[in-house]
Protein backbone atom coordinates (compact mmCIF):
# COMPACT_ATOMS: atom_id res chain seq x y z
CA UNK A 1 0.00 0.00 0.00
CA UNK A 2 3.01 2.42 0.56
CA UNK A 3 3.24 2.63 -3.13
CA UNK A 4 -0.62 3.82 -3.24
CA UNK A 5 0.43 6.76 -0.88
CA UNK A 6 4.37 7.66 -1.33
CA UNK A 7 5.84 8.69 2.22
CA UNK A 8 2.98 8.08 4.66
CA UNK A 9 0.85 4.95 6.38
CA UNK A 10 -2.26 4.72 4.33
CA UNK A 11 -4.11 4.81 7.56
CA UNK A 12 -2.75 8.67 7.78
CA UNK A 13 -4.19 8.63 4.46
CA UNK A 14 -8.01 8.02 5.18
CA UNK A 15 -9.60 10.76 6.66
CA UNK A 16 -12.86 8.88 6.78
CA UNK A 17 -14.11 5.09 6.67
CA UNK A 18 -14.16 5.50 2.44
CA UNK A 19 -11.73 7.46 0.64
CA UNK A 20 -11.05 8.34 -2.67
CA UNK A 21 -8.02 9.50 -4.39
CA UNK A 22 -7.49 10.74 -7.83
CA UNK A 23 -4.09 9.35 -9.19
CA UNK A 24 -1.53 10.59 -11.42
CA UNK A 25 -2.31 7.98 -14.28
CA UNK A 26 1.52 8.06 -15.45
CA UNK A 27 1.92 6.24 -12.06
CA UNK A 28 -1.08 3.77 -11.39
CA UNK A 29 -0.40 1.41 -14.52
CA UNK A 30 3.04 0.48 -12.84
CA UNK A 31 1.56 0.01 -9.72
CA UNK A 32 -1.76 -2.38 -10.94
CA UNK A 33 0.89 -5.35 -11.12
CA UNK A 34 4.03 -6.98 -12.36
CA UNK A 35 4.50 -8.54 -16.16
CA UNK A 36 2.20 -10.89 -15.76
CA UNK A 37 -0.90 -8.00 -15.67
CA UNK A 38 0.40 -6.46 -18.42
CA UNK A 39 -2.49 -7.15 -20.84
CA UNK A 40 -4.90 -5.45 -17.67
CA UNK A 41 -2.77 -2.02 -17.46
CA UNK A 42 -2.86 -1.81 -21.62
CA UNK A 43 -6.85 -2.40 -21.35
CA UNK A 44 -6.88 0.38 -19.22
CA UNK A 45 -5.14 2.73 -21.13
CA UNK A 46 -7.04 1.45 -24.46
CA UNK A 47 -10.87 1.84 -22.29
CA UNK A 48 -13.14 4.03 -23.55
CA UNK A 49 -13.15 6.49 -20.41
CA UNK A 50 -16.34 8.60 -20.30
CA UNK A 51 -15.57 12.00 -21.26
CA UNK A 52 -17.81 14.93 -20.08
CA UNK A 53 -15.90 18.10 -19.74
CA UNK A 54 -15.81 19.44 -15.90
CA UNK A 55 -17.11 16.10 -14.69
CA UNK A 56 -15.07 13.20 -16.14
CA UNK A 57 -13.04 10.68 -16.63
CA UNK A 58 -12.92 9.98 -13.03
CA UNK A 59 -9.80 7.39 -12.34
CA UNK A 60 -9.45 6.84 -8.63
CA UNK A 61 -8.69 4.87 -6.03
CA UNK A 62 -11.27 3.65 -4.13
CA UNK A 63 -9.78 3.06 -0.23
CA UNK A 64 -12.17 1.12 2.25
CA UNK A 65 -10.78 1.26 6.46
CA UNK A 66 -10.96 -2.11 8.19
CA UNK A 67 -14.26 -2.84 9.28
CA UNK A 68 -15.87 -0.30 7.50
CA UNK A 69 -19.41 -0.57 4.92
CA UNK A 70 -20.35 1.53 2.03
CA UNK A 71 -24.17 1.50 2.36
CA UNK A 72 -26.43 0.51 -0.32
CA UNK A 73 -26.67 3.45 -3.16
CA UNK A 74 -27.04 4.06 -6.51
CA UNK A 75 -25.82 6.24 -9.37
CA UNK A 76 -27.44 9.33 -11.47
CA UNK A 77 -26.64 8.28 -14.85
CA UNK A 78 -26.46 4.83 -17.25
CA UNK A 79 -24.46 6.53 -19.90
CA UNK A 80 -21.44 5.15 -18.21
CA UNK A 81 -20.39 1.75 -16.27
CA UNK A 82 -18.04 1.71 -13.75
CA UNK A 83 -14.90 -1.07 -13.79
CA UNK A 84 -13.34 -2.20 -11.10
CA UNK A 85 -9.33 -3.48 -10.75
CA UNK A 86 -8.94 -4.43 -7.17
CA UNK A 87 -5.34 -3.74 -6.12
CA UNK A 88 -5.18 -4.93 -2.74
CA UNK A 89 -8.10 -7.14 -1.30
CA UNK A 90 -8.14 -8.72 2.25
CA UNK A 91 -10.27 -11.32 3.50
CA UNK A 92 -13.42 -10.55 4.61
CA UNK A 93 -14.49 -8.06 1.80
CA UNK A 94 -17.55 -8.19 -0.77
CA UNK A 95 -18.93 -6.30 -3.02
CA UNK A 96 -22.93 -6.30 -4.04
CA UNK A 97 -24.89 -5.14 -7.01
CA UNK A 98 -28.40 -5.75 -7.36
CA UNK A 99 -28.65 -9.81 -6.24
CA UNK A 100 -25.02 -10.00 -7.30
CA UNK A 101 -22.81 -10.46 -4.73
CA UNK A 102 -18.63 -10.84 -5.31
CA UNK A 103 -15.47 -10.81 -3.00
CA UNK A 104 -13.02 -8.73 -5.14
CA UNK A 105 -10.06 -10.84 -6.23
CA UNK A 106 -6.93 -9.29 -6.65
CA UNK A 107 -5.81 -8.07 -10.63
CA UNK A 108 -9.46 -9.26 -11.97
CA UNK A 109 -11.50 -6.53 -12.86
CA UNK A 110 -15.15 -6.42 -12.99
CA UNK A 111 -17.63 -4.01 -14.89
CA UNK A 112 -21.01 -2.57 -13.12
CA UNK A 113 -23.76 -0.44 -14.21
CA UNK A 114 -24.08 1.83 -11.02
CA UNK A 115 -27.62 3.01 -11.07
CA UNK A 116 -28.24 -0.81 -10.02
CA UNK A 117 -28.19 -0.81 -6.08
CA UNK A 118 -24.72 -1.58 -4.72
CA UNK A 119 -22.65 -1.69 -1.73
CA UNK A 120 -19.03 -2.68 -0.16
CA UNK A 121 -17.53 -4.10 2.66
CA UNK A 122 -14.36 -4.52 4.51
CA UNK A 123 -14.91 -6.77 7.54
CA UNK A 124 -11.28 -7.16 7.92
CA UNK A 125 -8.28 -5.57 9.73
CA UNK A 126 -6.56 -4.12 6.67
CA UNK A 127 -7.20 -1.54 4.23
CA UNK A 128 -8.94 -2.91 0.76
CA UNK A 129 -7.58 -0.69 -2.37
CA UNK A 130 -9.14 -0.95 -5.60
CA UNK A 131 -8.90 1.34 -8.86
CA UNK A 132 -11.98 2.45 -10.07
CA UNK A 133 -12.87 4.00 -12.90
CA UNK A 134 -15.75 5.00 -15.96
CA UNK A 135 -15.80 3.58 -19.23
CA UNK A 136 -18.68 4.25 -21.73
CA UNK A 137 -21.43 2.24 -22.23
CA UNK A 138 -20.44 0.12 -25.58
CA UNK A 139 -24.42 0.81 -26.82
CA UNK A 140 -23.44 4.31 -27.12
CA UNK A 141 -22.00 5.46 -30.62
CA UNK A 142 -19.23 8.22 -30.52
CA UNK A 143 -22.41 10.27 -31.66
CA UNK A 144 -24.47 9.34 -28.79
CA UNK A 145 -21.57 10.06 -26.75
CA UNK A 146 -20.74 13.76 -28.35
CA UNK A 147 -24.27 14.35 -27.45
CA UNK A 148 -24.47 12.95 -23.76
CA UNK A 149 -21.40 14.98 -23.34
CA UNK A 150 -23.22 18.29 -24.14
CA UNK A 151 -26.11 17.72 -22.42
CA UNK A 152 -24.41 18.02 -18.94
CA UNK A 153 -22.23 20.78 -20.69
CA UNK A 154 -25.52 22.60 -21.37
CA UNK A 155 -27.29 21.45 -17.82
CA UNK A 156 -23.78 22.93 -16.31
CA UNK A 157 -23.67 25.79 -18.31
CA UNK A 158 -27.16 26.73 -17.07
CA UNK A 159 -26.91 25.96 -13.31
CA UNK A 160 -23.57 27.08 -13.07
CA UNK A 161 -23.48 24.16 -11.13
CA UNK A 162 -21.31 20.68 -11.20
CA UNK A 163 -23.62 17.81 -10.45
CA UNK A 164 -22.64 14.88 -8.23
CA UNK A 165 -23.03 12.21 -11.17
CA UNK A 166 -18.63 12.02 -11.53
CA UNK A 167 -17.27 9.90 -9.19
Amino acid sequence: MQALCPGRSPEAHLRSEWHAQQPRLARVLPVAGGERRASERSALADAPLACVKNRSPSVLFSLLRPGARIPPHTGFVNTRLICHLPLIVPRDCGFRVGNDTRTPVEGKAWVFDDTMEHEAWNQSDQIRAILLFEVWRPELTQEERGLVSAMFEAIDARTGERAAWAI
